[in-house]
């Protein structure tokens, strides 16, 4: 071992045990001992050894996170900020997206740089130039321009670079993340098409293939959360009958992609299907059998990383050169960006043209080989903008009305701007606040209430799929503390509003989890639950709330207006053409009694209780739950 080398360990074994400032002090030592090159160097050569160390001694530093109630939320915001200060570290920030309805593009500038000119520069156009704004002080400086022009239905490529005055300092460009050598290419579309239109009248069930079911037996009682339990395609046809009960015309699959786990997101090839699953004819079997029910199929596309075990990356390990431009290495071979700093989860660089033509193909292939309807995608904020462009564009060349769902979270104004490139992204804003005000009662429905009203027009342009809970969060049953009321409460304001909504498997018949996700989240994906584990009075209630939406077309594409808000009661009206439903929900543990408005008598609620009264035509409304 180099000296450098017994250096770096020392500090290591310091940092774990919890001696920081000896680390701190070996670090700096070390650090001064590199090259020019900012490398450890050892005979000659790069000292790999070193460098692994390094990086050790600082992971062991960092604080721990503290443990939070509903983490999946805070994580996921998360994403969008620590993408914006990588691109400001590296001198300038671009969204890659128009801001929502105003055409103009947006950049920002590190507030240390001497900036000069801020240009768009098009391939075959003349240099477009953005504008200052007038500097805040600590601010990065914002600069806008009008979007590049565009034939309406075609696609503008373009970068943005920011002139420094000193000619002779590096290149800035702007990027939307980690800085690009060159400059990030953004795309943008001109009036791109909007949804499709079925999506309005949809209602989508969410199954993990591996928890689910399979044909003729059982799955184990549960043990480990993160094992393997037999759960196959096949599994899920036979059941097909239990989610169209619920009045479900979409089924959403967890990656059917060929992979080592449970949950399928490390997979190992774009175009097998897992053999556990039963494989390509179960696969075809399975969206045969759906579409004779009238119920389309999504699978789960994860386009911002694959497994360590892809072929894809073993080739850019071994090979270097092309194979490894596929992916995100900063220092070839043992350097790479993950997702979420799993080293198991290597992360594609999909701001490359050759990447996105194989991920374009490869989503291609399900719809074309297997009929699927759509897709969800993975993990939307780690993407590259400019691939939504050509993903929706090219699946619209081989089915028109497919739908590109996206798993977005974050801040509002940043997911609006995803309009067009997305048909739908997952409302986790809603999911968190009926969680917050029906799980956990920490909300007044007039403050629900209020919020929602603003809520409703943030996302023009964009289906929204609603929730109550998912893979990756705590089941809502588990955050009600085990509360059914509660569940069948939150579970009537979800499918009485606008918006897709989403069941995931076992929450209709109450499978809740055994400990809290933010030990293992794979505690929300326990096996399902059949015949007489599940609460049928729970089922019954998501039952006739599917039927109601089915054949009401004012909860499914009605508008909604708040009609009633105090502390423990929120009533609500969706309307369409001469069909009016309005719906009262009481938040409180306690009897209400309201007068509501367009009602002869006042609505008479339980504790955590619901009414949701239609009249069609006639006036007179009628009790439907």
């Amino acid at each position: 071992t180099t000296g450098t080398g017994a250096a770096l360990w020392a500090a290591w074994q310091d940092a774990t045990a919890g001696r920081r400032a000896n680390a701190v002090a070996a670090l700096e030592g070390a650090a001064a001992r590199r090259s020019s090159l900012r490398l450890f160097v050892s005979g000659g050569g790069v000292d790999l050894a070193a460098h692994a160390l390094l990086l050790l001694t600082v992971h062991a530093l960092i604080p721990p996170t503290a443990p939070v109630e509903d983490g999946f939320f805070e994580h996921q915001a998360s994403v969008q900020k620590a993408r914006h200060a990588r691109a400001l570290y590296g001198g300038a920030f671009h969204s890659g997206m128009p801001e929502p309805g105003e055409g103009l593009l947006i950049a920002e500038v590190r507030s240390d740089l001497d900036v000069s000119a801020l240009t768009l520069e098009v391939d075959g156009q003349p240099t477009g130039q953005l504008e200052p704004s007038p500097p805040q002080h600590g601010h990065p400086t914002r600069w806008s321009g009008p979007v590049p022009p565009t034939e309406a239905g075609e696609v503008t490529r373009y970068k943005i670079r920011a002139h420094l005055r000193d000619a002779e300092a590096t290149p800035v460009w702007a990027s939307d993340s980690d800085p690009r050598p060159g400059g990030q290419e953004f795309a943008y579309e001109s009036a791109p098409p909007p949804p499709p239109e079925w999506v309005r009248d949809a209602l989508c069930y969410h199954v993990m293939i591996d928890r689910f079911a399979r044909p003729g037996e059982s799955l184990p009682a549960p043990g480990d959360a993160t094992a393997l339990y037999g759960g196959t395609l096949d599994g899920i046809r036979e059941h097909l009958d239990h989610i169209a009960g619920l009045g479900c015309n979409v089924l959403w699959l967890s990656p059917v992609h060929q992979s080592p786990s449970h949950h399928g997101y490390d997979h190992e090839d774009f175009l097998t299907v897992e053999p556990r699953y039963g494989g390509d004819a179960a696969l075809l079997r399975l969206v045969g059998a759906a579409h004779e029910r009238d119920m389309r199929v999504l699978l789960d596309f994860v386009p911002n990383h694959t497994g360590r075990g892809h072929h894809l990356f073993r080739d850019a390990i071994e090979k270097d050169a092309d194979a490894a431009a596929y992916y995100r290495f900063w220092q070839w071979p043992h350097y790479y960006r993950c997702f979420a700093d799993v080293i198991s989860l290597p992360e594609l660089d999909t701001s490359d043209r050759n990447v996105q033509q194989v991920l374009v193909r490869a989503a291609q292939h399900w719809l074309t080989a297997y009929g699927v309807d759509g897709i969800r995608c993975d993990h939307v904020a780690g993407v590259d903008p400019a691939f939504w462009v050509e993903l929706r564009r090219g699946l619209r060349t081989v089915k028109p009305d497919t739908l590109v769902l996206g798993e977005a979270a974050g801040l509002p104004d940043w997911l609006a701007r995803y309009a067009g490139r997305l048909d739908a992204i997952f409302d986790f804003d809603l999911a968190y606040y009926v969680r917050q005000a029906l799980a956990r009662g920490r909300m007044a429905a007039v403050g629900f209430a209020t919020w929602l009203d603003e809520h409703d027009r943030t996302y023009p342009g964009l289906g929204l799929a609603t929730l109550l809970d998912n893979h990756d969060m705590n089941r809502f049953l588990w955050m009600a503390g085990g509360n059914v009321d509660r569940l069948k409460l939150a579970a009537t304001l979800l499918l009485t509003l606008p918006g897709m909504p989403v069941i995931y498997y076992g929450t209709e018949v109450g499978l809740s989890q055994r400990s809290d996700g933010v030990i293992e989240n794979a505690e929300a994906r326990l096996p399902m639950l059949w015949s007489g584990d599940q609460n049928q009075d729970l089922l019954a209630h998501f039952q006739a709330l599917g039927r109601l939406r089915r054949d009401s077309a004012a909860l499914r594409r009605g508008d909604r207006r708040t009609v009633l808000a105090d502390a423990e009661v929120f009533a609500y009206e969706r309307s369409t053409g001469d069909e009016k439903v309005i719906v009262a929900l009481n938040f409180s543990e306690r009897p209400q009694r309201r007068e509501l408005p367009a009602l002869e008598h006042p609505v008479e609620l339980g504790p955590l209780g619901y009414s949701v009264m239609g009249k069609h035509r006639s006036n007179a409304y009628i009790a439907k739950i």
